[in-house]
């Protein structure tokens, strides 16, 4: 027989319990059974200390197992809501947009959208169930099946509508507007513009020097569709059969933060937009800073043009940009023993005109880049030699007349063609003649590993301009991520109207955004790694809820390791964690 059994022990507070039972054991070991005539028994007892009340509910707490065990995302898409909170972001776009009568605000469902983009891309009918899987429903005090399709499109359209983009098409084919101001003047420049006041008010971002590039994006919208923006044009993936919109990109110099975005089609030169690109530039630049410093401009050569370097003049920019070798052969004739020796980097410095105004030029001069494309150029040359060779021997038979036809479209077809020079020779007797055409072979090979820059400052120390010009790179990279499946993901849009192209592109540049200063926060801390690292150490921050019944549950992150424990400091993440 078993009990509890309660007592109070002399100078005890409180309290205790015990375990108490009474058993009957055999006199004799040797007797079995319970029934008469089985033995002699005697009858026994025990006690286990099981402790106070609050003891005893503590040790069945812990030794519970749970009925139900799940987990949430926590880490990253904390890190990336208190960065959001701290710009404010929600509350700038609602600054600007009205309020639907019911359910989210427009900057709510922006804000998750954005989110979405950093940690899990997904098309909009996708979000209620990523979100779902993550802490934010709670944090957000939101209610996941809000977030349809329907109500992000027409929340979307509360930023710019279907029939603002109609109007402004109609006034563009009246004359009245050109192709750059027909999505300009609208309320996204200036949610980015507002954005970027609470940027500089919780960072300390420099601004005097902006890299400035462009880049292009395919989508699947059908060619019958009626879309401005979607437009077939030289496709940066290959993928020219498919129509393209276009993205310029100016970031700020050392941290990468998007300052200013604008969409174009895809059919538009880089080198036409770089004008009206450069005067929203500057006047965003003024808007912030109240032109208190000087702004430098880093730009790839896609964008060179006589008008284009008159307007950057005309702005009162310094540039920074390159050149084409090959359209300066005065420059890439200098012998190599007249270059200098800048911090180990071989640099021929020089003024020349360029595009109409006198420039500063460095001469960049790398010897394994010039032994990697001079190796290739005679790899690429020879196999298109052995083809020429390959036709005459299996064609031999063919007229003269015809062989020397196949022969000029097989160069003509070649990039590498023109370093060749072939001639079919005799009558009877057919003869191959193809010899280097060392002119502009030799032409090309002094262009090799030659890195040409300018600057329209002329006071520009050679370090300097080459520094900047370094600097590029960090554009380039901000592209890369743009094309990242794994995070922002530009690719694939799901969206087929102008409008919700030009919300869609402002909720990926707000990610990129986001995301580069969560990496900027992490730096100013001395710890430096990759947003993709960066991510994946956010990501593995988790928290885990253990149901246990239905009025306890217990939520718990994961254990962290070092650098997460950091990380977790860093993004002050305790605000969203468990209690």
């Amino acid at each position: 027989m078993a009990t509890i059994v309660r007592r109070q022990p002399r100078g005890c507070p409180e309290p205790v319990y015990y375990y108490h039972e009474t058993y009957r054991v055999k006199v004799n070991p040797s007797d079995k059974g319970k029934g008469p005539g089985s033995g002699k028994s005697k009858v026994k007892s025990r006690d286990v200390y099981l402790g106070t009340a609050r003891q005893i509910l503590e040790k069945i707490q812990a030794g519970q197992r749970p009925q139900e065990v799940s987990k949430k995302e926590f880490g990253l898409v904390s890190a990336a809501l208190r960065v959001a909170e701290e710009i404010g972001l929600v509350e700038v776009i609602d600054s600007h947009v009205r309020k639907r009568n019911q359910g989210l605000t427009v900057g709510q469902y922006i804000l998750i959208a954005v989110l979405n983009k950093i940690a899990h891309p997904t098309s909009r009918n996708g979000i209620r169930d990523w979100i779902k899987q993550t802490v934010l429903p709670e944090k957000l005090g939101i209610d996941p099946d809000l977030l349809t399709s329907q109500n992000f499109w027409d929340n979307f359209d509360l930023i710019l509508s279907e029939d603002d983009v109609r109007t402004q098409k109609e006034r563009l084919a009246r004359g009245e507007i050109d192709e750059y101001e027909l999505f300009s003047d609208d309320v996204i420049y200036r949610i980015e513009e507002g954005i970027w006041r609470q940027v500089l008010k919780q960072y300390q971002v420099p601004l005097d020097c902006v890299l400035y590039d462009t880049t292009n994006f395919f989508t699947f919208i059908s060619p019958t569709t009626d879309s401005f923006l979607a437009q077939t044009g030289h496709n940066k993936h290959g993928r020219h059969n498919l129509r393209q919109v276009g993205l310029a990109l100016a970031v700020t110099r050392g941290s990468g933060l998007p300052l200013l975005h604008t969409l174009y089609h895809g059919r538009r030169s880089d080198a036409r937009l770089f004008p009206e690109a450069m005067t929203d530039l500057v006047n965003r630049y003024l808007a912030l800073t109240q032109g208190t410093r000087e702004l430098t401009v880093v730009f790839d050569k896609g964008n060179n043009s006589k008008a284009n370097v008159e307007k950057a003049s005309e702005l009162k920019l310094r540039v920074v940009g390159s050149l084409v070798p090959s359209h300066h052969k005065d420059l890439t004739g200098v012998r190599l023993n007249r270059y200098a020796d800048i911090e180990g980097q071989r640099v021929y410095v020089t003024r020349k005109e360029v595009f109409g105004i006198q420039a500063k030029v460095a001469v960049l001069y790398n010897e394994a880049t010039y032994k990697r494309q001079s190796r290739r150029l005679k790899v690429k040359v020879e196999a298109l030699r052995e083809e020429i060779r390959a036709y005459f021997e299996s064609h031999k038979d063919k007229p003269k007349s015809e062989m020397k036809l196949a022969l000029r479209d097989i160069l003509q077809q070649s990039e590498y063609g023109r370093y060749l020079v072939v001639e079919v020779e005799g009558r009877r007797y057919k003869r191959l003649v193809c010899r280097i055409n060392l002119k502009t072979y030799r032409a090309k090979l002094r262009t090799f590993g030659k890195t040409i820059l300018f600057t329209n400052d002329l006071n520009m120390t050679t370090e300097e301009l080459i520094k900047l010009y370094r600097g590029k790179n960090e554009v380039e990279s901000q592209f890369r991520q743009l094309n990242d499946p794994d995070a922002i993901a530009f690719r694939p849009m799901y969206h087929w109207t102008d409008s919700k192209i030009k919300v869609y592109a402002l909720i990926c540049v707000l990610a990129l955004l986001v995301l580069q200063l969560m990496n900027y926060r992490v730096c100013s801390y001395g710890l430096r790694m990759s947003n993709s690292v960066l991510r994946a150490e956010l990501a593995d921050i988790v928290e885990v809820a253990m149901v246990y019944s239905l009025t306890r549950v217990v939520k718990q992150l994961t254990t962290m390791s070092t650098v997460q424990q950091t990380l977790f400091e860093i993004f002050e993440l305790q605000r969203y964690a468990p209690t």
